[in-house]
């Protein structure tokens, strides 16, 4: 029981850091799409009106 302990703990902090992780590139990622997606419909609103 003493043995498994500290694994468990690390295999939690390591979910942890891949989680924050993900959620970070996510966010990025969301971020960054939204960027791209509001010019993209600014340039294509110009030529055709909606």
């Amino acid at each position: 029981m003493p043995q498994m302990a500290p694994m468990s703990w690390l295999l939690i902090l390591i979910m942890i850091f891949m989680i924050l992780i993900m959620l970070k590139s996510w966010m990025y990622f969301l971020y960054k799409s939204k960027e791209n997606k509001k010019s993209y419909f600014n340039m294509k609103n110009l030529p055709i009106k909606w």
